[in-house]
């Protein structure tokens, strides 16, 4: 690796080099490699070499184009003249929105918040928050699936989150998870790990049959079979997870990530552990603390901690997740007020000693969830989530036919359903719009009330070919 990494450097940076390449990377990826080489190794070219395609980015904006006009092949029939599809439309430190094709725009971003936090260079961290907000304020599906468009898999414009013919890669909300952990890394704040956990518990696990034999590259929140996959506007969003795809990028991705997960859900520092996302395991940290975690989460909201080892004056820091209206904390058997511990930004720090038990318990009733009304497509709907878990219906549970259901939201009689294999349901009251052959009605249509059958959004799509939906307008 490094061999290859000095070659590279040679090509890009060696002035001494009659053979210097002025040029920056088509599809950013090669960037946060670097920061991971230099993060192993130390090896200040690696560094460098990162900076400098950073720094590069964008002072540009022709240069793609220019670069296909001189050859004589392109890839996959591009002719470099979209500076926003490949993120060349302005130096990095003056980006503001989250622009082009998803998974590139996310693996440049983890590469620019790599480099910022070693070069502690404070405007390329305000860039980051920039891009971050854009992504996470105004440009992200509930799901925490981003790019909403078929057309260049990318990003379009604030508040263009159509459900049904959302474009939300397997590999852009793996790409958001490693931008969350970097800004985790710069700054400790649960709205980072919240997104963490929301995209892995929603996009990234929906990408993957329970069976690990069929993948989905696209995930939309919404699926009609006969339209889905069919009509010519909705011919990427299939109804049914695919076996394989001429570009398989999503299914070793996927198979990555989950291996990986413990190096998202924990972090340290001199003096304390963190907690990001909840599983069950022993992690054994390079500070000497040793912790073993018990957990069903996430259908099950008690996480018990048991510290095996650890020095003195060492702090566990919990992320207390933005949805957990309540939660509990008890310490050896003791129950503790909150305010008895430091919060910050939405993470508790407990003191703790070799033998100490702690349980945080969170809060594991369904919530609601209402769009901005900034977003068109939404305008009267809403979502039901349980913890990190963004809920959807299908059709093979309510009789086939869901496009005409609604939930009520004041019923407050939420309950909850373990099948078979663990996943939690939930049943909730609504209504369905009774059936008519007109295509459009002078008067009102009667409402029959029908409890409505919801699944997590993951497990979507197991059961064969079905109608799908997230969203529901509420009465």
């Amino acid at each position: 690796m490094i061999k290859n990494v000095e070659h590279i450097y040679s090509v890009f940076m060696d002035e001494s080099n009659e053979m210097k390449f002025n040029g920056i990377p088509g599809h950013p990826e090669v960037e946060l490699a670097l920061m991971k080489l230099y993060s192993l190794t130390g090896l200040e070219h690696a560094l460098e070499l990162a900076k400098h395609f950073v720094d590069k980015r964008g002072t540009d904006p022709q240069y793609f184009e220019k670069e296909v006009k001189s050859r004589n092949w392109s890839v996959w029939g591009g002719d470099g003249k979209d500076i926003e599809y490949n993120q060349s439309n302005k130096p990095i430190r003056e980006l503001n929105d989250a622009t082009g094709h998803a998974v590139r725009a996310v693996y440049l971003y983890t590469g620019i918040a790599e480099v910022a936090s070693q070069t502690n260079d404070k405007t390329l961290v305000e860039a980051c928050k920039r891009l971050w907000d854009s992504i996470t304020k105004r440009r992200m599906y509930v799901t925490g699936g981003i790019g909403s468009t078929n057309q260049g898999e990318a990003f379009t414009v604030d508040y263009d989150l159509p459900p049904d013919t959302a474009y939300c890669e397997t590999c852009a909300s793996i790409g958001l998870i490693f931008f969350a952990s970097r800004m985790l890394e710069m700054e400790v704040n649960r709205k980072y790990g919240d997104i963490m956990e929301k995209a892995f518990y929603n996009t990234v696990l929906a990408g993957m049959q329970e069976d690990g034999k069929r993948f989905f590259y696209v995930n939309p929140l919404e699926v009609i079979p006969g339209i889905a996959g069919v009509a010519k506007t909705h011919t990427h969003d299939l109804p049914q997870r695919p076996t394989w795809y001429a570009c398989a990028c999503c299914p070793p991705n996927v198979s990555r990530l989950i291996t990986s997960f413990g190096k998202y859900a924990y972090g340290e520092n001199k003096d304390t552990v963190f907690c990001h996302l909840f599983a069950a395991g022993t992690v054994t940290f390079e500070n000497g603390v040793k912790i073993k975690c018990n957990t069903k989460y996430p259908y099950e909201f008690s996480i018990n901690y048991t510290v095996e080892d650890t020095p003195d004056n060492i702090c566990l820091s919990i992320r207390i997740p933005s949805w957990s209206k309540d939660y509990k904390i008890i310490k050896n058997n003791e129950e503790i007020l909150a305010h008895k511990f430091r919060i910050e930004c939405g993470y508790i720090y407990i003191p703790i000693s070799k033998g100490d038990k702690i349980t945080i318990e969170l809060d594991s009733y369904p919530y609601l969830v209402f769009p901005s009304s900034k977003i068109p497509d939404l305008s009267g709907q809403m979502a039901i989530c349980r913890g990190p878990l963004v809920y959807c219906a299908e059709g093979i549970d309510n009789k086939d036919e869901i496009t005409g259901l609604f939930i009520k939201k004041n019923s407050g009689n939420i309950k909850t359903k373990e099948l078979e294999n663990g996943i939690v349901t939930l049943i909730v009251p609504g209504a369905r719009q009774e059936d008519t052959d007109d295509l459009y009605l002078t008067e009102e249509p009667k409402l029959i009330d029908e409890d409505i059958v919801m699944r997590p959004y993951y497990s979507w799509g197991n059961r064969g070919l079905t109608q799908m939906k997230i969203w529901f307008p509420y009465i």
